[in-house]
């Protein structure tokens, strides 16, 4: 048997196979850009690229290539563009995206002793193609028809490998797009192959993905941007590439020097004088650091998830009875997986300081918490770097070492077209085979997907995504470090670069605070992406946001934070509801965490955030129709962003009680079409004239009256009282315009309903808006006095 030659430079690429002696299948992998109708392009810069050229392509062919599912979704989102004119009905000229070659071979499931026998001749593609297809054999279906059943040999079936093509990606639609730049770019080989049972016949694809280094000339040739990756997170190769993107983040946004530059309380000492690995130390008082100069005392910031209380158990921590212990040393078997692999990071890119929360905040103290809390925007906000870790679900997963471990091929490139040109292509499967195999379907065409995206791949599934305290960690991180299943990834300002070289979109919500305006229309978007966030103790809705909070005061110090709201902007900051469907006794009822937030605030119910349309939109304008006398926020006076113990607000506003009928209900019922302003409106409010007054919507059901009594809601509606809040115009492209009156204006507020036992504390329930028909708009609120009020 010939082994296929590896290429073991820990420099380069361990682990690569060289595709040295391919088989006679396998020689046309070595593709012949002559042949297969190539031909040169010369950009502006006077470098060079092959083109493939154009093709014709069909409304049938479109529906046989992309499936007749896909090609209807197309056609339906195409109608809705004012300028379409039935392009997809007709046959357009489309650049060519594919290379097929002539490659053909039969094959027997489940030992392909064919691809066995080429692999042993030394066919580095054989090796790796037979091996993924054997492991995808269970994936099609066809495994369970063919088990054996006590001694009885393993049947077979057959496989065909029915074409391998070189894929290309084209590029997204750009109208300044020079026309002798590239519109497309090599992407991936494709293998198509059918199985073959007794009752059935299916079409599937396994692909490989392109990669080449950034200095060889097969990049510029045939427009690829993807560098290889290796699987050994720590190997030299994987150290250099670290290095170079670090460096890229800090000419992106560069360390400012300062003497007495922030560090926290407590750091891991990584590299501590003595027998312990690591130590946790006092940083106003360690004589080690404070000797050092500014550029080596930065620290690193651990962003991760602790995961369930089964698997958080495993996470050491700093309490007190142990405080001294950890000043003196801590043993590195001692600390979870995935601080331990931080820790084996950080010292491979000579960063000495590690701050944990865990470790660096002492555990089960109040005092100490609320103080640390406090200060965790100034704690992400000034590391060297934050290390975010979205692959695996606890302190116990680990990140250095990846779920799936590709080989890969390494391919010579010589064109025909172009003697100078040459070069090597290295192939490698993205994720695992049985993530990557692709089935045909009527429905999706063939099995050809979109360009893998492995930041996509990586964050789409990340349970560090779905944290609440992940959340603030990643925005107020100057520059991140992300770990995933499949690479790693550095985002700093405008820089959002892969390891092998692929642009991923992962930015800032809060932006740069550029004016107030712009900032707090961005909180309301931050927060409604926040609340989606999950938490192990709801009562850390706003503690967990709270270094988001306090930055924004750092920038605008005049603001009133008003327990997850602002003073200046809450006629905007009120128009919020929830995502709660449920009775109202379930959504009223105590909740078994215990008070959060105020009624008026966000963050009192732990469901999803919808916001009235425009609010996160700074050139539409809300006017406020009320006055804040004052607000009176019960917080721990040290962290006064977190949590909250009560919050009320004295205002002044004009209050109509809802009208209610002989029977002593409200006048309110479903009728019309539903009003859509970013939440569906769909109850309306009418005068005893039965005379348009306003659109109604309650905070606990969100699915409004699918369930309604005859088209009456359920809850305390004869209860309740509108309050005006502020007024906007819908004539704002995004805020649909209403078609049925000439005036766009229209006002909006909240339903409140007086709290038992009391005589002017109001609580949140619902909203409203109204519009200039029948008696609504703000013609319907010239003649209602102002009333002093209290919002609890």
């Amino acid at each position: 048997m010939v082994e296929p030659t590896i290429i073991d430079d820990a420099d380069n690429h361990p682990q690569s196979l060289l595709l040295d002696r391919p088989c006679t299948y396998c020689q046309v992998l070595e593709l012949d850009d002559v042949m297969h109708g190539g031909s040169i392009i010369r950009r502006g810069d006077q470098t060079s690229y092959v083109s493939c050229g154009e093709i014709s392509q069909s409304p049938e062919d479109m529906i046989a290539d992309k499936g007749a599912t896909v090609v209807a979704a197309m056609k339906a989102l195409s109608f809705a563009q004012p300028n379409y004119n039935g392009e997809l009905e007709k046959s357009r000229v489309i650049p060519r995206t594919e290379v097929n070659l002539p490659y053909k071979r039969n094959d027997v499931l489940p030992l392909l002793p064919g691809l066995a026998t080429t692999a042993s001749q030394g066919c580095a593609f054989c090796e790796v193609l037979r091996n993924d297809l054997i492991s995808v054999w269970g994936e099609t279906g066809h495994e369970e028809h063919h088990q054996s059943k006590g001694d009885t040999p393993l049947a077979k079936a057959k496989l065909a490998i029915t074409e391998v093509s070189y894929k290309f990606q084209e590029f997204a639609f750009d109208p300044d797009r020079p026309k002798n730049e590239p519109n497309v770019g090599l992407d991936a080989l494709y293998v198509f192959f059918t199985i073959s049972s007794d009752t059935e016949i299916n079409e599937y694809s396994l692909h490989y993905n392109f990669y080449t280094e950034a200095s060889d000339l097969c990049a510029s040739w045939f427009n690829l941007g993807r560098i290889p990756v290796v699987n050994d997170r720590v190997s030299v190769a994987s150290l250099n590439r670290l290095h170079e993107l670090i460096d890229l983040s800090l000419r992106e946004k560069p360390i400012a020097r300062t003497v007495d530059g922030f560090l926290p309380t407590r750091l891991l000492d990584l590299c501590p004088r003595g027998v312990a690995d690591l130590r946790l130390v006092v940083t106003n008082e360690d004589p080690d650091l404070l000797a050092q100069d500014t550029s080596q005392k930065r620290y690193a910031a651990l962003s991760y998830c602790w995961g369930p209380a089964d698997k958080a158990i495993n996470q050491l921590k700093t309490t007190r009875d142990v405080l001294d212990e950890h000043l003196s040393g801590i043993q590195l078997e001692k600390v979870p997986q995935t601080v331990s692999d931080a820790i084996c990071v950080c010292r491979r890119l000579g960063i000495r300081y590690l701050w944990v929360d865990a470790l660096c905040i002492i555990q089960g103290d109040e005092a100490d918490w609320a103080k640390e809390s406090f200060q965790m925007s100034e704690v992400y906000s000034n590391s060297f770097i934050a290390l975010c870790i979205i692959q695996g679900d606890s302190c116990s997963s680990g990140f250095l070492r990846t779920n799936y471990s590709s080989h890969t091929v390494k391919i010579r490139f010589q064109s025909k077209l172009d003697s100078s040109i040459s070069g090597y292509l290295h192939l490698r499967m993205l994720r695992s085979p049985r993530e990557t195999l692709m089935k045909s379907s009527t429905h999706t065409g063939r099995p050809v997907g979109n360009s893998d995206d492995p930041a996509s791949i990586d964050f789409s599934k990340a349970l560090w995504g779905t944290r609440a305290w992940t959340f603030q960690e990643d925005e107020m991180s100057p520059r991140k470090l992300y770990f995933g299943d499949s690479m790693f990834y550095m985002s700093c300002g405008t820089l959002s670069e892969a390891a092998d070289g692929s642009p991923f979109d992962h930015k800032r919500h809060l932006g740069e605070f550029i004016s107030l305006n712009e900032t707090l229309c961005s909180w309301y978007n931050l927060v409604s992406l926040y609340v989606a966030r999950e938490l192990s103790h709801e009562q850390d809705r706003l503690p967990a946001i709270s270094a988001l909070a306090r930055s924004v005061c750092d920038h605008f110090p005049d603001q009133k934070y008003l327990a997850g709201l602002w003073g200046s902007d809450l006629h905007k900051g009120l128009l919020w509801t929830t995502t709660s469907w449920m009775e109202f006794e379930d959504y009223y009822k105590p909740q078994s965490h215990g008070y959060v937030a105020p009624s008026w605030s966000w963050a009192c119910r732990p469901a999803k955030l919808h916001l009235i349309a425009g609010l996160t939109h700074h050139n539409v304008h809300f006017w406020p129709e009320f006055t804040l006398h004052g607000a009176d926020i019960s917080f721990n006076p040290l962290n006064p962003y977190g949590l909250v113990s009560e919050g009320r607000l004295s205002v002044s506003a004009k209050v109509f009680k809802l009208p209610v009928d002989k029977t002593g209900k409200a006048r309110v019922n479903k009728s019309g079409r539903p009003k859509f302003l970013g939440i569906v409106f769909n109850y309306n409010l009418w005068s005893e004239n039965d005379e348009y007054i306003a659109h109604l919507f309650l905070d606990w059901d969100y699915h409004s009256a699918l369930h309604d009594n005859g088209g009456y809601p359920r809850g305390p509606i004869d209860q309740m009282s509108m309050v005006l809040i502020t007024r906007t115009s819908l004539d704002q492209h995004f805020m649909f315009r209403s078609y049925d009156t000439t005036d766009q204006e229209v006002v909006l507020g909240i339903l409140v309903r007086l709290v038992a036992g009391t005589e002017g504390d109001y609580e949140r329930l619902g909203m409203w808006y109204s519009e200039n028909k029948g008696l609504g708009g703000k013609k319907f609120w010239q003649n209602i006095p102002l009333q002093d009020l209290t919002l609890v």
